[in-house]
Parts: structure tokens; sequence; C-alpha cells
């Protein structure tokens, strides 16, 4: 399997091809830029 080396992250301007889901509410206590992964 070929990987992609670019990666561009999810904003409101780029999230129309995202099918979800999504979960909203997160306890976790993240400084702006973190990610979260599953």
């Amino acid at each position: 399997m070929a990987q992609d080396t670019e990666w561009t992250p999810v904003s409101h301007d780029t999230c129309d091809q995202v099918a979800g889901p999504f979960y909203h509410g997160t306890r976790a206590d993240l400084a702006e830029g973190e990610l979260l992964s599953a």
C-alpha cells in the first residue's frame, strides 16, 4: 500500500470531504495544535 506523505489538517474550510463520525465534548485538556488519534 502506498503511503500519502502529504497531510493537511481538517479545518472548517477543508472539511467537506470528511464523512465522520464526529466526537464532540472531549474531556481531554488539549493545547492548540495537539492532535487526537485513535
